[in-house]
């Protein structure tokens, strides 16, 4: 899994300069990530990326006070399940997504516990869109066969957070086995090669 942290501009500003950050974030306690201790800084945001913590303040079009606030990066849950609400296209996809904005997650892992989106294959492509209604407020068509392109399926309804997937073995054993069981036998083996 891939470690997020936040960029800092190469850039040196200089008093006198006339440099415009978008947003200045003041007066709350930062806590990076790092293991550093927190620490009052404010936090300056220039074209999305963090431009500056601490230093001398950069002049900004938009000032937000975070006196008693903790300043972070995003979070990562790496254990959501929603696969189907990113994925559902409809207007109150959004309204459902917005409690995990706010609790200032800006990352979801999903594909976890087996269950997920893709790929779908074989006897698969039939079932798992049955398996994973739970995941879904809505039944809707899945137009999409693989990872690639359940992610172009995101992009195409726009993301309001980062998605990465695992690779959900349900998906695979659907795809590949259907819902056998019993002992392990040369075309089992040969399926499960497969997955």
């Amino acid at each position: 899994m891939a470690a997020f942290t936040a960029r800092r501009s190469s850039s040196t500003w200089r008093p006198g300069e006339s440099v415009t950050a978008g947003i200045r974030i003041v007066g709350g306690r930062v806590i990076d990530g790092s293991g550093s201790p927190e620490r009052r800084a404010d936090v300056t945001v220039t074209d999305s990326r963090i431009e500056r913590i601490g230093g001398a303040a950069l002049p900004a079009d938009t000032v937000i006070d975070a006196s008693g606030l903790v300043i972070a990066p995003g979070f990562v849950d790496i254990h959501s399940h929603g696969d189907l609400v990113l994925a559902w296209p409809s207007e109150r996809r959004l309204g459902l997504l917005k409690g995990r904005i706010a609790q200032g997650i800006t990352t979801e892992i999903v594909g976890n516990c087996g269950l997920g989106a893709a790929p779908l294959f074989g006897h698969g492509r039939d079932l798992l869109p049955s398996i994973g209604a739970w995941m879904s407020p809505d039944a809707f068509s899945w137009d999409w066969s693989d990872l690639d392109g359940y992610f172009s399926h995101l992009e195409s309804l726009g993301l309001p957070v980062n998605v990465g997937s695992l690779v959900p073995h349900g998906a695979l054993r659907l795809g590949a086995a259907h819902l056998a069981f019993g002992e392990t036998d040369a075309p089992t083996r040969r399926r499960m090669g497969t997955m």
